[in-house]
Order: C-alpha cells, then structure tokens, then sequence
C-alpha cells in the first residue's frame, strides 16, 4: 500500500534533551494512524518536524514520497494543539480567510464551510465572534479549520481537548467522514480508547522512543497476556508456579497464568474445592498494555 508518510530513523535533539530517538513509522494511504502518548513524550515534537517546522537532526522524513516543505503544504490539514483564533472576527469570516490561504476563493469555500459548521452544530452561530464562543465550540472550528481546503493528509493534534461528551461524539463522526472520503489521517492523542476506536494502526512514543507499533490485533498479540476474572472465594489455596493471583475485592481475584490453558487453571480450582461463583477472560486494554510499557522503560 501506498506510504503518504514515512519517518525513518528521526533523531531530535534540544540543547542536551534527546527529544526523539530513533523513530520509525509509516502512515499509508487512506488509513488513520493513531499517534499515542503522554503529555510531554514527543508526539507534538514529531508532528513539527513532519510539518517541517522543525528539522531533524538525524533521519529522514518523506511525505508523499518527497521530503516535507513546500510542495506538498497545501495537500495538508493541520489542527495544533496550542489553539488559535482571532478573538474579534466572526467564525465564517475567519473560515473563508483560511480557505484563501490555501487558493480557495470565497465561491468556492463557502458553501462547503456553511455545510460543515451546520454538521457540528455551529450553522446559527456562524456570524458571531470567536470570543463569543464556549471552549468546545471553538474547538470544532478550529477542526474545521483543518479541513477547509480538503485536505488529501490531515493531521489531528488532540482533537478532543476540551469536548463534553456529545460534542466527541460529533467530531467523532467527522473524522470517520473524512476517512470515507479517502483522507489519510495521523491522529494524535492520549485518549487510547478512542484510538482503540479509530485507528488502522498505532504508534506509542514514550520519553521520545517507540516503544509500541503495529495494528491493534498485532500490539494485544505481542503484548497482551489475558488474565482470569473470578469471583466467589474468599481465599485461595497455594497456586501453581507461574500462577499469580490479585485480590481485588472480598470474593474477586484476578489471575494471571501466562502460557498455561485456563480450563487447566479452572479445574485445578475446581479438585481443590474453592467455590468459584463465575469467571471470565479478560484481554488487557490498549492503555494497559501502554502503562505496562511505560513502566519497563
């Protein structure tokens, strides 16, 4: 499949701060790739130099097969994380002054920016001011901002910073819109369960490395050792080695039993008399197996 973009071995330094190591991913056509961490490891740094804000200092970056620059700036959509809007000027008019820098002439922008505003709930506020606005509506214009020009590659920094959960769902909806429409999203967040929700494939940066990479079935693959949800006994009897068992309420355990089969686990339970009431498998969630990572580094 096609790369629209490829980072390949990024190195970034600031002053003596090694920024990002060695960072490799590709993000192919028509697919949303899901750009994973805390605060502060890197994600935004990265996001800089594909937009070749910043250079790198070892590495290469290509996108659509070219390095960054110029060229291929107005094939982009970009919302940042630091938000910004003229506080004076209406959202439309800002909107249509945005599609100008990208060559869109008012004719044209308008009818498409008047559609998106009224998806987002905006339609009869779009003759206001932007301090006018709550958080959350300003938020949704600054995605739109990001998708005025139509852009073939866009990239979401936080896109849900400040959303109520309804309006979440709205943008929601937008990004699965825009990846109907063929868009190649990289998508960069610290909420895992809406990358669980959206992303063909993901990449984990923590402390500027990548520590996870790969679609969701390979990283639970790799990474994720199920666990056995029990309740009904107040104690448990010695268990097997290689078993190990956490308490988590007065008659609820959660063991983990690594390679072995878990009916081997339950009959063995079963001949010793422990009064299991129910039980179930329980797969780790991506920020699980994050955290778990994390820790390791």
């Amino acid at each position: 499949m096609e790369a629209v973009l490829e980072c390949r071995s990024v190195d970034k330094y600031f002053r003596t701060q090694h920024a990002i190591q060695d960072f490799s991913f590709t993000v192919e056509r028509g697919s949303i790739c899901g750009l994973l961490g805390p605060n502060g490891a890197g994600k935004t740094s990265l996001i800089r130099m594909i937009l070749d804000i910043f250079k790198p200092d070892n590495g290469e970056i290509l996108l659509f097969g070219s390095p960054p620059g110029q060229g291929v700036r107005d094939r982009i959509g970009y919302l940042p994380e630091e938000r910004g809007l003229y506080r004076r000027s209406k959202i439309l008019d800002i909107l249509i002054y945005l599609a100008a820098l990208k060559n869109l002439p008012p004719a044209r922008s308008r009818p498409y920016i008047e559609e998106q505003l009224e998806k987002v709930g905006l339609g009869g506020h779009m003759h206001k001011r932007t301090q006018e606005l709550s958080k959350g509506m300003l938020q949704k214009v600054q995605i739109i901002s990001a998708i005025v020009h139509q852009p073939e590659f866009l990239i979401l920094d936080e896109p849900f910073s400040g959303l109520d959960p309804l309006n979440v769902q709205v943008v929601l909806q937008l990004i699965e819109e825009q990846r109907a429409r063929g868009v190649t999203l990289l998508l960069s967040t610290h909420q895992m369960e809406i990358a669980e929700r959206l992303a063909d494939k993901l990449v984990m940066v923590h402390q500027g490395q990548r520590v996870l990479y790969g679609t969701l079935a390979d990283i639970r693959a790799e990474h994720a050792e199920p666990t056995l949800h029990l309740t009904g006994p107040t104690t448990l009897p010695e268990l097997p080695e290689g078993v190990t068992a956490d308490r988590l309420g007065p008659s609820e355990w959660e063991l983990a039993f690594g390679n072995r089969p878990r009916n081997e686990i339950l009959s063995w339970l079963m001949e010793r008399g422990v009064a299991v009431e129910s039980f179930s498998l329980r797969v780790p969630s991506l920020e699980e197996i994050f955290l778990r990572k994390a820790r390791g580094h």
